[in-house]
């Protein structure tokens, strides 16, 4: 999508989730493995598809770096 409809704030361990009109939806942390997972923040409303594949698109995006370096490490020690 090309539309950025989430907005980021760095924070400690990762980041809070803006919805594109400012609304707080959660957090992006990295958890002890080194990836991120969403902590969405539970008010009592529904998360429709788009929303939902916005926010893993996104988490995609933040561990690709990570799981390419796994990736290749153990490319490399199968080899070995």
């Amino acid at each position: 999508m090309s539309k950025e409809y989430l907005k980021l704030e760095n924070i400690e361990g990762g980041f809070k989730v803006f919805y594109e009109n400012g609304v707080y939806i959660g957090d992006i942390l990295v958890k002890e493995d080194g990836f991120y997972d969403y902590w969405p923040e539970l008010n009592g409303g529904y998360w429709d598809e788009m929303m939902l594949r916005i926010v893993a698109d996104k988490l995609h995006e933040l561990n690709a770096p990570y799981q390419k370096e796994l990736d290749e490490y153990f490319a490399k020690e199968q080899n070995v």
